[in-house]
């Protein structure tokens, strides 16, 4: 199915000066009446990693991607001595998402489907800007910072240092996808290794800040408080790690909402199950 595309970029903020990379299936002028998806991705990836999905649903929606601050085609900052280390928080990203929706005219979206730290996005985005979207598909979130991923997040980015980032690409496939389904789809894995093995380290960076202060619990609270549980869904694989299985069913209690279990599944629940993902997301934009 051929479609077309249109992409640009987004101011975020003027100081320090920081833009987004968005695309949007089937293009600009966004047609009327049909409605649109905004897909956010994990961290380390970029709007890739929803190619497969944009065949799948593009022509029933619109499909809007972007790359989170500094990542993929989302350039640096070239404010002056920026400060990655500093990076931004799960509400600075929040923060964008509307500011894309604005600048495209978007008043209502279909649906927000965030993974990882993309689901952190939803999270915040259902509390505080609820009426933006009718439906949030969270998949695979932390919930919060716990102790010891401080020492994580400092030897994931020793790694790169050390070796470079395709050595940390190399290891969050290994965690993102089981053995078998590796050896099985040995040709996607490597083709991902390479994209996320192309992601600056300053963005990484960036975004770990993000998940080092972490905590999403008064969201999910808030999210019950003004009564938009039924519009939020909690997604996790079986197979993902165990903190995020856990703290994804514990924001899902939380919030009051529904949280599926995607059997045979890990962090990339969409790329490893997509047939069960498509009818799990079709059951939700249907009202099911």
């Amino acid at each position: 199915m051929s479609s077309t595309n249109s992409s640009g970029f987004v101011s975020v903020s003027a100081a320090p000066e920081i833009q987004l990379f968005y695309t949007i299936t089937s293009g600009l002028p966004l047609v009327p009446g049909k409605p649109v998806i905004v897909l956010s991705h994990s961290l380390s990836a970029a709007t890739w990693l929803w190619d497969s999905f944009v065949e799948e649903f593009s022509a029933d929606y619109t499909i809007v991607r972007y790359d989170i601050r500094f990542h993929g085609q989302s350039p640096l900052s070239p404010t002056a001595n920026f400060d990655y280390e500093a990076g931004h928080t799960i509400d600075d990203l929040a923060s964008d998402v509307v500011k894309l929706l604005d600048h495209l005219g978007i008043e209502q979206a279909e649906a927000f489907i965030g993974l990882s730290i993309g689901g952190g996005i939803g999270v915040a985005l259902a509390s505080s800007h609820a009426n933006r979207f009718r439906h949030f598909v969270i998949v695979g979130t932390r919930a919060n910072t716990s102790p010891g991923d401080d020492k994580v997040w400092d030897d994931r980015i020793a790694l790169a240092q050390a070796q470079g980032v395709p050595a940390l690409a190399r290891q969050s496939v290994d965690r993102w996808f089981n053995a078998q389904w590796r050896a099985a789809n040995a040709d996607l894995v490597a083709s991902i290794a390479n994209k996320v093995g192309a992601q600056s380290l300053q963005g990484y960076i960036a975004s770990v800040a993000s998940l080092r202060t972490l905590d999403l619990w008064p969201h999910a609270a808030a999210i019950k408080e003004h009564g938009d549980e039924s519009k939020t869904l909690f997604v996790t694989g079986e197979e993902d790690a165990v903190p995020v299985i856990e703290e994804t069913k514990g924001l899902a209690a939380q919030a009051g909402s529904k949280v599926v279990v995607v059997p045979d599944a890990g962090h990339i629940t969409h790329v490893q199950q997509p047939v069960a993902f498509s009818r799990l997301l079709r059951q939700v934009l249907d009202g099911q």
